[in-house]
């Protein structure tokens, strides 16, 4: 895919999950509520280094294709997509997935969900194995 045409799909995502913000008041935890957007910046690009380490282990399940900014996108076999970004002013890792899109913060060392508590590992086994049709269980980094 051309790198404009990949941005183009990437601001598609970060729209599409932005608007589902709307109404709904950011999950700050404790754990970021008094960090400036640097520090939080660090923490969600610590994650997400790990990840996309922990992606690479299933390069015949998806094509892994990290973008600048903090944004890693998994494209499948049929086209489908998995994107997962941080995003700064709402001090979360957002996943979109074909199943929805869902918003993790730090807590207790791990990324959790603010809707249902499920953590962000946990998700991406269930979504990337959905859309890979192969078993994908993640890595977990060490706290």
């Amino acid at each position: 895919m051309p790198q404009a045409e990949t941005a183009s799909v990437t601001r598609q995502v970060s729209a599409i999950l932005a608007s589902m913000m709307v109404g709904k008041s950011a999950m700050l935890t404790d754990e970021v509520a008094g960090m400036d957007e640097a520090e939080f910046a660090r923490m969600a690009d610590r994650e997400l280094a790990h990840l996309e380490s922990a992606l690479e282990e299933y390069d015949d399940a998806f094509d892994l294709d990290p973008q600048p900014g903090g944004v890693l996108e998994l494209e499948f076999e049929d086209g489908s997509k998995v994107v997962v970004n941080r995003h700064l002013a709402a001090r979360e890792i957002w996943v979109a997935a074909r199943s929805g899109g869902f918003h993790f913060g730090p807590k207790g060392g791990q990324w959790v969900s603010g809707r249902d508590g499920v953590e962000l590992y946990e998700l991406l086994d269930r979504v990337l194995s959905e859309q890979s049709g192969a078993a994908v269980r993640l890595t977990r980094r060490s706290a």
